[in-house]
């Protein structure tokens, strides 16, 4: 009796390392399969959603809240930093900088 060699097939829907059928979960596929957008999604939806926020009529930013009259606390920026601040303001490029920081939620 011979030994009949056969092929293995490859499976179909193989989600392995190179396979182009990827799964994840909504948040992950709504941001494209990019696992740290998919991240900073979630963690911003938990802390809106469990976070607790507080208003009251007591406490005003303007009347109670530490401000100087820059509007900058502590060292002073360097002067190339300063303005790189200044012309990125100017030409609108400061949103661009800006969109890398998380948001934090609240009810002023």
């Amino acid at each position: 009796m011979e030994a009949c060699a056969t092929k293995k097939k490859a499976r179909r829907g193989a989600r392995g390392k190179g396979s182009s059928h990827r799964r994840g979960g909504k948040d992950l596929q709504e941001a494209g399969h990019n696992a740290k957008l998919a991240k900073e999604k979630k963690l911003r939806e938990r802390g809106l959603k469990k976070g607790t926020t507080h208003r009251t009529a007591r406490f005003s930013v303007v009347r109670d809240g530490l401000h100087v009259s820059t509007g900058w606390h502590g060292k002073e920026p360097a002067k190339g930093e300063r303005d790189w601040v200044l012309k990125a303001y100017e030409s609108g490029q400061i949103k661009t900088a800006l969109a890398h920081f998380h948001q934090v939620g609240c009810d002023l």
